[in-house]
C-alpha cells in the first residue's frame, strides 16, 4: 500500500477544510513548497495537490501551484 499525503491549497496557503466546509477552514502551512518538501524528506514518493480554489471555479493558484510544483522538482533532481 502506498501512502500519498494530499496538499489542500486555497489562497497559496496549505489548509483542511472540515468536512469540505469552504467557511471551517483551518491554516496548516503558509508555504506549500516547504510542506511538500517535508513529505518528500519523510520518504513519500507522490504527492496529492488539491487546488481548492479550481473546485469552486474560482483558480488563482493553478500558476503558483505549477512553479511550486517545478521548485520542489528542482531540489529533488526530478526536473
Amino acid at each position: 500500500m502506498d501512502f500519498i499525503p494530499a496538499i489542500d491549497i486555497r489562497g497559496g496557503y496549505c489548509v483542511r477544510l472540515k468536512q469540505g466546509d469552504f467557511y471551517q477552514e483551518t491554516l496548516f502551512s503558509e508555504d506549500p513548497v516547504a510542506t511538500a518538501m517535508r513529505w518528500l524528506e519523510a520518504g513519500a514518493r507522490r504527492l496529492h495537490i488539491v487546488d481548492l480554489d479550481g473546485a469552486r471555479g474560482q483558480s488563482t493558484t493553478k500558476d503558483v501551484i505549477r512553479s511550486r510544483i517545478r521548485e520542489v522538482r528542482k531540489q529533488f533532481g526530478d526536473e
